[in-house]
């Protein structure tokens, strides 16, 4: 059975969760989850620079768009997920991907992501306190 490469939950409780249980549960599954994607960009991109090959296309692009949350999760948890002796091909395509300007242009710093993690997390506080006072 094949099982997909799941980013999006892990990526919601990263940038929600204050658990240290979640947070490394989340952490385990995401890194599952690379080397999935890491055999998949082999097959697919034939050795090539993109999921495409030689060009950008929406794998491409749809997966490019986390890589600035990726690069948070790295400074909020400490951990190193595009590793380059576990995942080499997706380094050398997160790097090719962030060298086209159009992703210059558009992905936002990773330490802006982080700060709005920081204020995401204490706006949840409020509002948890603030229903709690009701």
């Amino acid at each position: 059975m094949h099982q997909r490469a799941q980013i999006a939950p892990h990526n919601r409780v990263l940038v929600r969760s204050n658990e240290e249980k979640s947070i490394a549960e989340a952490k385990e599954q995401l890194l599952a989850a690379l080397l999935q994607l890491e055999e998949a960009f082999v097959k697919c991109s034939k050795g090539k620079s993109f999921f495409g090959g030689d060009t950008i296309n929406l794998v491409d692009i749809t997966l490019g768009s986390f890589l600035s949350w990726l690069q948070a999760f790295e400074i909020i948890t400490g951990t190193n997920f595009l590793d380059e002796t576990k995942t080499p091909r997706l380094v050398e395509w997160a790097e090719s991907f962030r060298s086209v300007d159009a992703a210059k242009e558009a992905l936002p710093e990773a330490e802006k992501l982080v700060e709005f993690r920081k204020f995401s997390q204490a706006a949840r506080r409020v509002t948890v306190a603030d229903a709690a006072a009701k």
